[in-house]
């Protein structure tokens, strides 16, 4: 799975993570075949980045 424009265009959930954090939560969506998108206009805007993930339980397989 991957980063793909996609996710944006369905209902979707939103999660902001630290900067700091990104590297680790884009591997794990990875690892666990999560289809994702990133908001890469706010990329430098602010200390967070904006993920869009297709539902909340989505969510829940990464806790």
């Amino acid at each position: 799975m991957s980063n793909t424009i996609n996710v944006k265009f369905q209902e979707h959930f939103k999660l902001y993570v630290l900067f700091q954090d990104n590297i680790i939560f884009e591997g794990e969506l990875q690892r666990r075949e999560i289809d994702y998108y990133y908001d890469p206009e706010r990329l430098f805007i602010s200390k967070s980045i904006r993920y869009f993930i297709l539902e909340k339980k989505t969510i829940m397989r990464l806790i």
